[in-house]
């Protein structure tokens, strides 16, 4: 009995880690460091002095976060076609925020400036948009925009090393596909709507999904199979399910 309830085990083990390579996942990638530190160079050309970069960034919000589309399609039990994307509505949505922090920045010293030169003893951020709207005929927003101001890399140039698709396969606790024109096979770890690569990068890539700690559940207790280990969590890119 003991020996065929360990069998058993290390049958639904084995096919949990199968499941999990299939469905739609995404991960994140943090851009605000990068929307701030471009802003910040062309706000220091603007007011021809260095514009500190902290302080852009403390007008960024908290999320600026573009989400990495993987997707596994499964041909048979041990194999599939899978494709990562950049997904372009949380771009798009992305570079609207950083263009409302440059703009939220470039206000301020507009308003500084209209005190500075006895325009007023105080501007508020409401007069200052009407006297902007005016002179421009449009938002600030919608100047920066057609002016083509830099504050992310198109979406092309981003999506560039990222948008990959091809086949995989399975073999015990390693996935071999097709990466950047190259087979790579990599050690994976699999549980309950997780999913890792350990040898990923300098430390390792831990994915976990949303819904496994909506249902209030540790993602290393949530149903792990046999190969998991420790990974650092706190390195590497972070992946949700969006749903099988």
């Amino acid at each position: 009995m003991m020996l065929l309830t360990a069998v058993v085990l290390v049958a639904v083990l084995r096919l949990r880690a199968l499941n999990a390579f299939k469905g739609d996942y995404y991960y994140t990638i943090d851009l605000a460091d990068q929307a701030a530190a471009e802003a910040a160079l062309w706000l220091s050309d603007v007011e021809g002095a260095d514009i500190d970069t902290e302080w852009v960034r403390s007008r960024m919000p908290e999320d600026m976060s573009v989400k990495v589309i993987l997707s596994f399609e499964r041909e048979g039990l041990k194999k599939g076609t899978y494709s990562e994307s950049l997904d372009k509505g949380s771009y798009e949505k992305c570079r609207d925020m950083a263009y409302a922090a440059l703009s939220s920045c470039l206000r301020e010293l507009i308003i500084d400036r209209l005190v500075y030169v006895g325009y007023a003893e105080s501007v508020s951020e409401t007069e200052a948009d009407a006297l902007i709207n005016e002179a421009l005929g449009m938002t600030m927003d919608d100047y920066l925009k057609n002016i083509n101001v830099t504050v992310l890399p198109d979406y092309d140039t981003l999506a560039g090393p990222i948008n990959r698709e091809g086949d995989y396969k399975i073999k015990k606790k390693t996935i071999t596909w097709e990466r950047d024109g190259a087979s790579v096979t990599e050690r994976f770890v699999s549980g309950k709507g997780t999913l890792s690569f350990p040898d990923s990068g300098d430390s390792g890539y831990v994915f976990r999904s949303d819904i496994v700690n909506a249902a209030g559940q540790d993602a290393g207790e949530a149903g792990t199979d046999e190969s998991v280990e420790d990974v650092k969590e706190d390195t590497g890119g972070v992946i949700n399910v969006i749903g099988e």
